[in-house]
């Protein structure tokens, strides 16, 4: 298996608390979106648009309130200070690749839309760390027909937590363990089974979120 470059979706979480309890804490998230390129195209993320030619985006092609988009990398940094704890805001983006950055018509657009949630501040700021036998941001070259295995492990962010679940998104077919936590109650882990077959050939994806 072999990847032209990685795809992830990662949230950060900068927080300094608040007495209010009607209003979110001030953070800043940014959601960072990357594209498999099975080749060595260019991609690009852009808000979605609607003209009289055509609609990407129906109710929700408005950027989001709060929001900025980092086109070249595909960044979109949220700042959830003065909003309201409960508030939803959808974010409707496409997602682009192009013979390289001097070209303006893409090979294919492909849409992402998602919704996000202003929460308060849980009583532990600090999020569960994952670490594993392969590191983030990787990639790992697999044979098809043979099983290959890995491990994640999270630690907890603050004492008194646990983790809950760990949610992956993984290739077809690949089979996660139950969670184990370890004697120390520090640290859970889960153990990751894949036999890819010929179809499977290219750029495969996964990615996991602790839940504490």
């Amino acid at each position: 298996m072999r990847a032209g470059s990685l795809c992830q979706h990662q949230i950060h979480l900068i927080i300094r608390n608040r007495n209010a309890t009607t209003r979110a804490p001030s953070s800043v998230t940014e959601i960072i979106v990357k594209s498999v390129a099975a080749g060595l195209s260019y991609c690009t993320c852009r808000w979605s648009i609607s003209n009289s030619t055509y609609d990407e985006c129906g109710d929700v092609c408005n950027m989001v309130s709060g929001g900025v988009l980092d086109e070249d990398n595909c960044t979109l940094t949220f700042n959830s200070t003065g909003k309201t704890v409960g508030s939803y805001y959808a974010a409707a983006l496409m997602i682009e690749d192009f013979y390289d950055e001097s070209t303006y018509t893409p090979f294919s657009s492909i849409p992402l839309q998602f919704l996000i949630e202003v929460v308060a501040s849980p009583p532990c700021p600090l999020a569960p760390n994952i670490t594993g036998s392969i590191s983030e941001g990787s990639c790992t070259a697999i044979h098809v027909g043979e099983l290959f295995t890995f491990q994640i492990i999270v630690e907890k962010g603050c004492p008194g937590t646990v983790i809950s679940d760990i949610f992956t998104v993984p290739p077809l077919y690949m089979l996660k363990s139950s969670l184990i936590e370890n004697v120390t109650g520090t640290l859970w882990s889960v153990t990751e089974s894949w036999i890819p077959d010929a179809t499977q050939v290219g750029s495969q994806v996964y990615c996991a979120v602790a839940v504490d």
